[in-house]
């Protein structure tokens, strides 16, 4: 019996295909609100923050401001567990009673997550104090790893993690002051009479 010759197999030149547009997407609620502490809590619906919310998908955890004391830290899972249960069953318990570490640190107006997941920044007031993520989950540390504040008598009304680096932010206080700062490091003073709008565009700043 003769011996089969090798097929010879020719790779042509990859051509990428065109890509076609869709809007065929459907997005499905998981579940119900989830309350973050009991009912019977204390809200301040005249003043809420800024930016009350942050999720930080590397860690899985989500931290949402607690009212009055501060935030607390959950985990996403749980979060989206807790939601299911309330569907299903009409009521369950708030993420304060599931979380991982309910941090007291007074009232706070915004909370921002550094580009890379690992430090989170809470202002309160003209104050901003800096946790480190894995702490909080891994140790449950409720005291800042350090802080920082601004010189004049303002209040931090928005706060920016550049873009650029990892642990620079820049700072726009209630009374028109841009500062620039690092963590672990002084916040310097940039620029006076910032329009809000305009702010976003100083997160290049070296």
């Amino acid at each position: 019996m003769a011996e089969a010759s090798p097929r010879l197999i020719r790779l042509e030149e990859e051509i990428e295909g065109d890509h076609g547009a869709t809007a065929d997407f459907v997005f499905c609620r998981l579940g119900e609100p989830v309350p973050l502490k009991p009912a019977d809590s204390e809200f301040d619906l005249q003043a809420p923050p800024a930016r009350p919310l942050v999720i930080s998908e590397r860690f899985g955890v989500v931290m949402d401001y607690g009212s009055f004391s501060g935030f607390l830290v959950a985990k996403t899972k749980d979060v989206i567990c807790l939601g299911k249960d309330i569907k299903e069953k009409g009521k369950g318990p708030c993420i304060q009673n599931t979380s991982i570490v309910d941090v007291k640190i007074g009232r706070v107006s915004l909370l921002a997550l550094s580009n890379d997941s690992t430090v989170l920044a809470a202002a309160v007031g003209g104050e901003i104090h800096f946790f480190y993520v894995p702490s909080l989950i891994n140790h449950k540390e409720c005291k800042p790893s350090f802080s920082n504040a601004l010189k004049n008598c303002g209040i931090i009304k928005d706060l920016r993690w550049q873009k650029n680096s990892q642990k620079s932010f820049v700072v726009l206080s209630s009374d028109g002051l841009l500062c620039h700062g690092r963590v672990k490091d002084f916040i310097k003073d940039v620029m006076e009479n910032v329009d809000a709008g305009l702010f976003s565009s100083y997160e290049k700043l070296s």
